[in-house]
């Protein structure tokens, strides 16, 4: 049996200093601050972002966003001016420290001007897999653009895509832990959280200018 969880939100901010950032043996950012015993309160399998995923997550981005500047979605226009996206220690920090609270809820603190979005995922099962599935997260975001109208109004169904191809947005960084549904239960969850500067920005109506919007202005691949 699998069940699947996923929210978004963009009115995210932050104002505290950056933490130093480390690795482990196994090539995972390590979030664990001193005298930290667990990240969650029955304990976790596994946590942290490989160097592989990470690579894969920016890639994966800027492949949805190429089908965009192609005109390649269905039901979407085509966009001129996404811009190409990185991977940023910081945010991924941010994502971790949300994620190792293992509790399925966005950040919804606002204290600076520059907003961060954030996507959620989770899935729950009772066969463990050896690897996280950032393919299965990605997509399940992407694959709201079946529920998105092109200048239509941004909503739970559709955040998500919004958010991951918004043009503005380049900086992205991601946590992830799995943590058992009780101390010693078989159930587990998988939970995945990525944060997006700047974040999507709902009183515009449009996530990106189209050809028709910003002639002689083209940018068929993600802009640099």
């Amino acid at each position: 049996m699998r069940f699947v969880l996923i929210f978004s939100w963009f009115c995210i901010y932050y104002i505290d200093m950056l933490p130093q950032i480390g690795f482990d043996n196994t090539n995972y950012i390590s979030t664990t601050t001193e005298g930290e015993t667990s990240r969650c309160i029955f304990g976790v399998y596994e946590y942290g972002i490989s160097t592989k995923d990470r690579v894969f997550i920016v890639n994966r981005h800027n492949e949805y966003r190429k089908l965009i500047s192609k005109n390649m979605v269905p039901n979407q226009p085509g966009g001129v001016d996404l811009m190409k996206m990185r991977y940023d220690s910081y945010l991924a920090i941010k994502a971790q420290q949300s994620a190792d609270k293992c509790r399925y809820d966005y950040d919804s603190s606002c204290q600076n001007d520059s907003p961060i979005g954030q996507n959620l995922f989770m899935t729950m099962s009772a066969s463990f897999e050896d690897k996280p599935n950032w393919t299965e997260a990605l997509h399940s975001w992407f694959s709201q653009h079946d529920l998105y109208l092109f200048g239509g109004s941004i909503q739970t169904l559709n955040r998500h895509y919004v958010q991951m191809i918004w043009a503005k947005t380049t900086r992205i960084g991601c946590g992830y832990v799995a943590f058992p549904l009780k101390r010693g239960h078989f159930m587990f969850y998988r939970y995945y959280i990525c944060n997006y500067l700047p974040g999507l920005n709902p009183i515009d109506v449009y996530p990106y200018k189209t050809e028709v919007m910003m002639p002689n202005t083209p940018c068929y691949e993600p802009c640099n």
